[in-house]
C-alpha cells in the first residue's frame, strides 16, 4: 500500500479491520509478519438453515454464530425478516481460521431440550497450509506435488 501522508500510515498500521468499497480487510500486524505468506484468518458467510424465527434476535445469533467465530456483521435480510422463502435461512459473517476444522452442526439448548442446527459455509476459501497462501490446497500445491517430468513417467 502507498499512503498520501504519514497520518494515513498511522490510522492504517494502528486499525485491526478496514472496509474499502464494501469489502472486509482485516490486518493482522505483529513484529512476525511477512508479506510473503497470506493470514489464515477470513470472513466467511455462514447460513444456519430452519433456525427458529425466535433465534433470528441479535444477541441471539451473535451467541450462536459466536461458536463457530468472532461475529463481524449479520446479513441485511436476516435482520429485517425479508426473505420468507429461505425458510428461515439466516446467514451471519464470521471470522474464522482457515486452518482450524469447522465444525457441520451445533447443539442449541440444554440437555434433552434442545436440536442440532446446521451450519453451511458459503464460499469457503481454499488455503494452503504448506506454502500459506490462498487460492489452493495441499493437494494442488506446486511446491508438493512432484516436478512434471517425473509424473509423466510414472
Amino acid at each position: 500500500m502507498r499512503f498520501s501522508s504519514q497520518e494515513d500510515f498511522i490510522q492504517v498500521w494502528t486499525r485491526e479491520s478496514l472496509v474499502i468499497k464494501a469489502y472486509y480487510f482485516k490486518f493482522l500486524w505483529s513484529p512476525w509478519f511477512d508479506p510473503r505468506f497470506e493470514s489464515s484468518i477470513a470472513p466467511l458467510l455462514i447460513s444456519l438453515p430452519n433456525l427458529p424465527l425466535n433465534f433470528f434476535n441479535p444477541d441471539y445469533l451473535k451467541s450462536i454464530a459466536g461458536v463457530i467465530g468472532r461475529v463481524l456483521r449479520f446479513d441485511g435480510p436476516t435482520i429485517a425478516l425479508s426473505r420468507p422463502l429461505c425458510k428461515y435461512n439466516a446467514r451471519v459473517c464470521v471470522e474464522i481460521d482457515l486452518l482450524k476444522p469447522r465444525p457441520n452442526r451445533i447443539w442449541l439448548g440444554m440437555s434433552a431440550g434442545g436440536k442440532w442446527q446446521k451450519i453451511i459455509y458459503e464460499r469457503v476459501p481454499k488455503f494452503c497450509s504448506h506454502c500459506m497462501l490462498r487460492g489452493h490446497d495441499n493437494e494442488s500445491c506446486r511446491h508438493l506435488l512432484p516436478p512434471m517430468e517425473k509424473r509423466e513417467k510414472t
